[in-house]
């Protein structure tokens, strides 16, 4: 799994990047300026003939520049993507020089710069990396400022990219801002020289001044950077949703737990794998919720429409909670045979956590069920402050209680309601 770490400046990606991999120290780290597959800030981007007069310019360090050198092709063209910031040297005019052949700010033209941000993307393998700001940040930063796309267009990009990156294991982990301005005054503070001098922010209002964005908009305060992060950050929420609704989690900036919020969520017992259920999981979901004897004991059947809100609803619910109805699979196969998992419902007028399950039917009477609301008991009590969890069910669905027994759950409760006639409620303390 690759994650992408996005989210306006100040945010705290760089932490983000540098907990995940902590966490996750197989994964390769992909930061602004080193060479990345998908990913071009800081580094200049340079055709056979530019490459060769800018090692004949700085001679004196040609070897370095080499060293900092990646040849890949574009087209039936060999470029070089040199790092250049990471080469020191004192020889005046090398970094601003090189600065030119960055593909981003509107040097290269609309359609080229897509061009090899999709060339890149369609060549990239996506085993277990972490990019910081490589898939939003700048390319949108200069789709605004710099080709001022419209809100549309710039989404119509990304499906685009969507469709090139589609079938690749990623997730996008967004750190969303509540207050920006708060946010900008903390780092003008932090982002300054040995003497105290702001350095980021005159940087940043020379740039958003001097863009055409800048000049056609009359961008000249800190409120104008306001109101210009909080269109971007806005645009990126509304990609987020649209285009990578299955790829992506938001979390709030510095107050997020990595544990349940990132790390991919994944339940082994001996049979089954416990895992999020995406959009591509409709078929296999549908033949279980669909499936009249299964659910005959629910308040209304299901059609194609219900199981998609059945599918958005908990990956809403991953997002809010860090957890939800889960898909179950059957860990020989992969194959997803049913749900099951922790929700938040209400009962009796308060919300209880309550474990739920549905397995296919030609998968029922082996345990299944059982054997997924175990785990999920357990890593309940493992990771929630819940001092009880719940099953609840018409008093009918006689399968259903008996499967809340056998995980240990006593009766608690009869009451009247309008779904049910008369719902029967389980439930299980931490210390029984």
């Amino acid at each position: 799994m690759t994650y992408f770490i996005e989210g306006l400046q100040g945010a705290g990606k760089t932490t983000l990047v540098a907990n995940l991999s902590k966490k996750l120290p197989e994964h390769k780290v992909f930061r602004e300026g080193d060479y990345s597959p998908v990913e071009l800030a800081w580094c200049a981007y340079l055709a056979e003939d530019q490459y060769a007069k800018i090692l004949s310019k700085y001679s004196k360090i040609a070897d370095e520049i080499r060293q900092n050198t990646t040849e890949e092709m574009y087209g039936s063209k060999t470029h070089y993507v040199v790092t250049y910031t990471q080469i020191l040297t004192d020889i005046p005019g090398f970094h601003k020089d090189l600065e030119q052949y960055e593909i981003y700010n509107g040097r290269i033209d609309k359609k080229t710069f897509e061009d090899i941000i999709f060339s890149r993307y369609s060549k990239w393998d996506e085993s277990d990396q972490i990019f910081e700001c490589s898939i939003f940040q700048n390319i949108i930063e200069n789709q605004i400022l710099f080709y001022e796309m419209t809100d549309d267009e710039i989404t119509d990009f990304y499906i685009r990219l969507k469709e090139i990156i589609k079938d690749k294991q990623f997730k996008i982990l967004y750190l969303e801002v509540e207050n920006i301005a708060e946010t900008l005054e903390i780092i003008r503070k932090e982002r300054v020289d040995s003497e105290g001098n702001e350095i980021w922010f005159q940087l940043m209002m020379g740039f958003l001044k001097e863009c055409p964005y800048g000049i056609s908009h009359g961008l000249r305060d800190f409120n104008d950077l306001v109101k210009h992060l909080e269109h971007r950050m806005n645009l990126e929420l509304k990609i987020i949703k649209e285009v990578f609704p299955d790829n992506s989690i938001i979390l709030k900036s510095k107050d997020y737990d990595l544990e349940t919020r990132v790390v991919p969520f994944k339940l082994e017992t001996e049979r089954l794998i416990l895992r999020e259920m995406t959009t591509e999981d409709f078929d296999s979901l549908y033949a279980v919720l669909a499936d009249p004897d299964i659910m005959q004991h629910y308040p209304y059947s299901f059609d194609e429409e219900r199981v998609h809100s059945w599918i958005k609803r908990n990956r809403d619910r991953y997002q809010q909670y860090g957890f939800g109805l889960w898909a179950v699979c059957l860990k020989d196969t992969g194959e997803m045979i049913g749900d099951c998992g922790l929700t938040l419902q209400n009962i009796d007028g308060k919300q209880l956590p309550e474990i739920g399950y549905h397995i296919r039917k030609d998968q029922q009477h082996n345990g299944y069920a059982k054997e997924a609301a175990i785990a999920v008991r357990n890593w309940a009590f493992r990771t929630t402050s819940y001092p009880a969890l719940y099953s609840y069910c018409k008093y009918t669905n006689i399968p259903s209680i008996r499967t809340a027994e056998s995980i240990g759950m006593k009766p608690y409760l009869d009451y009247k309601d309008e779904d049910n006639g008369i719902t029967h409620v389980s439930v299980i303390f931490r210390n029984q």
